[in-house]
Formats: structure tokens, sequence, C-alpha cells
């Protein structure tokens, strides 16, 4: 439901449900939301931002916040855009704002995307739906290189490249239905974060990922992290405009949203649409200094007046083509062994934690997602996040590099 009854309290509120609600928590908490989280990491940096957690594996979550929180508008994190039923149970009680599953099932269409990209002058790679017809289209087309993707997956996770004839006699790769093939393009590797409103869509602020890795012992294509604010070309900016008015009127979501490009020259490539908070977001918040959860409530709720949301999109639209003389990065540092999280690193990490906000010094290192000790972590998934702010993406990478080294030796 997008009712704006029930949005309007005392104390503004907000419900972030994801699989990890730390970075959208901690930007709510210092734009003054009360923060209720449901997510599966629970790490000791979100619970210092947060009223309430629940664990999104928690049994039955959604009759909790339905009981506890029944008016609290949502704003989601990653993964939820394959967890539509559980959003259908949130949905149930009335009054409810925020995004619904029919919204982000069109927002996660295929067909939608190559369209609305298509209406938008932004291109679209070729693309192969039904795995029949992989085999044949692949391999009259030997030059050309392969990606195999999921619906189902997120931050890069389970992207296969496929090279040769021998890969494609796998059966693995056809089990899951989800799957789709698309011919790997070139470019830079962007995030365009929008938000949507009833008087329209704003453009909000784009920030670049890191290069992949080729030799990366925990998966390729697997999400690294990213830097912003990026500038985007007058040219590009207009298409993106359309773009994002397109897929709101479309599909009906209100609030913020995500779509992955590659950038080349003065050429898009569509990749994927996310429709909620991303892991870049955090970035552009401080970086553009701009309230982005408080313009995801106010959409979602329909508190926004035209002339506010007016007022936004041109201070989008301005710094969008100014190229920032600060920016913020962060990077995923992933284990290459098994580990168990120490108490003294994890009050090391909470000691140094990301505070949400340009430092006084740049080129210090922060730590984010803290795990608490005892954690267990396996061999190629997340330790935690580390972030720095600096004025060139060379010097950027080269501080969270260093400060990687210092958590996981190769």
């Amino acid at each position: 439901m997008n009712s704006s009854d029930g949005c309007r309290s005392k104390q503004k509120q907000i419900a972030i449900i994801g699989f990890s609600a730390r970075a959208a928590s901690q930007v709510a908490k210092r734009q003054g939301f009360e923060v209720i989280a449901i997510d599966q990491c629970a790490d000791r940096d979100l619970l210092t931002e947060c009223s309430f957690h629940l664990r999104l594996d928690y049994p039955n979550w959604p009759a909790v916040l339905n009981e506890t929180y029944p008016s609290v508008p949502l704003l989601l994190t990653g993964g939820m855009e394959h967890r539509t039923k559980l959003l259908a149970q949130c949905q149930r009680v009335a009054k409810r704002c925020g995004p619904t599953g029919p919204q982000i099932t069109s927002m996660r269409n295929l067909s939608n995307w190559e369209n609305w990209a298509g209406c938008s002058e932004i291109a679209w790679p070729t693309t192969i739906r039904d795995t029949q017809d992989v085999p044949r289209t692949i391999t009259s087309a030997p030059n050309r290189t392969w990606i195999m993707k999921s619906m189902e997956s997120a931050g890069g996770t389970n992207i296969v490249e496929i090279c040769n004839d021998f890969e494609l006699r796998n059966p693995c790769l056809f089990q899951d239905k989800n799957t789709y093939f698309q011919e790997r393009q070139s470019g830079e590797s962007i995030g365009v974060t929008f938000l949507s409103s009833k008087f329209g869509c704003a453009v909000v602020g784009a920030s670049a990922a890191w290069p992949i890795v080729s030799h990366a012992k925990t998966g390729k294509y697997i999400y690294r992290g990213s830097f912003g604010p990026i500038a985007i070309p007058e040219l590009l900016i207009r298409r993106l405009q359309r773009f994002g008015s397109i897929a709101s009127i479309k599909s009906g979501l209100l609030g913020l949203w995500q779509a992955d490009f590659l950038l080349d020259r003065e050429n898009l490539t569509l990749l994927e649409i996310n429709p909620r908070w991303s892991a870049s977001m955090e970035l552009l918040d401080v970086g553009l200094n701009l309230p982005l959860v408080e313009m995801h409530h106010d959409s979602v709720c329909s508190m926004l007046n035209q002339w506010s949301f007016a007022e936004f999109a041109a201070c989008c639209i301005d710094q969008l083509m100014t190229e920032s003389v600060r920016k913020v990065a962060k990077l995923i540092v992933y284990a290459i062994d098994p580990m168990v999280v120490t108490q003294a690193q994890s009050d090391h990490w909470l000691n140094h934690r990301w505070k949400c906000s340009f430092p006084a010094v740049d080129q210090q290192h922060f730590f984010a997602d803290i795990p608490f000790a005892g954690t267990a972590i396996s061999k190629g998934d997340p330790i935690l996040t580390v972030l720095t702010t600096g004025d060139s993406a060379t010097s950027l990478l080269e501080v969270l590099e260093k400060a990687k080294a210092t958590i996981v030796v190769p």
C-alpha cells in the first residue's frame, strides 16, 4: 500500500529490511529516524543505530513487525527483491507505506529492462533467456564472451563467464530456471541512484564500482565496493531522466532504487535494476550531502510537495554534472581462509568505525559492517567493509587496499 495514513508520527520511523541493514540504518539515524531493522548480519555497528532488531531468519518476522510497528513505512535493502512473499505479509496490515511485491516484480523483469532501455536510447546487451537456445547461439559466435547470470543472485555472486564449448556441456549451468545469458560488454560499471515520487523521478547521483579482478580468489565478478560521487555527461543525464521516468510510471514504485550500467565514453548499457537501497547509496548520501532516507520516506508516504521535489531534483542534476572534489569510497573485505573474529579485532574495528560523514582529514580508513567476537566466517564470505575519503580513485583504492592488508593476509 502507498497510503500516507500512519506515516506521520511525532518521531519519524522507518523499517529497514534486507540482508544487511547497517548502511541504510546509519544514514537514517543521522537524519533523525527511529530505526526498526530486520537483517541477516546483526553487525555491531547496526545494533548501535536501531531501536529494534530482528534477524531475517527469525520465524515469522513479518507478523512481529505488523503487530509491533503496523504503520511504519518500509525501506528495503539487499535481497528483498527475491523475498516478495515475505514483503506481501508486511503489506497485509493497513497503512503500510512502501514498495509492494508487484512493483518490485515489475522492476525485476528482463523484458521491462530491455523495453525501458530501448525507449531511453540506452543499450541492452544481447540476451538469451531460453536456455535451449544457449549452445546454438554461443557456438555460432565463437569470438564473443558470454556471461551467465541469475535473477536470484546479488552482488555479482553466481556470475559465470562462458568461454568455450566445454563449459557449455556442464549440466549445472542450466539447472536454475532463473538463469539467463548475456554477451559481455566493455565499459566502466556504474550504479545510478533514482528517487521516484508522484511528481516524477529524480536522477540522484552515480558511483563507480571498483574494476573486477581477474585473479580474485572470491569470484571474478563479485561486488568489491565502489566510489563516488562521479560526474555524468549532460547527454547521458537526459537519457537517465527518461529511463527513470519510464520505469517509475510503468512499475508504480515510489522511493529509492538503483540501476547498474556500463559507461563507455558517452554510451550507456543497462545491466540490471535493483528496486531498493543499494550498497553505494551511503557514499552519495555523504558525498552529495543529500537526505536520501528522508526523501525516500516522504516519497513513499506522499509527504513531498511538487516544489520540494523539483528543488531536490534540480540540486541532484547540478551535482551530477560537476566532478566532486571529495569522494567517498568503500571496499568489501572477503575472507581468503576461514576465520573466527577475536574480541580484540571486533573492538578495534568498532573503535574506528565509520561515522557516515566526511572526517576532518582525508585518506584515513574506517570500518563498517563489524562482526561480533566469535563470529565464524567461511572462506569467500565478507568480513567487513573499509571506507575512506579522498580526491581521486587511485588514492582511495590505495588507502583501502592497505587497510585490507591489515585484516586479511593473502
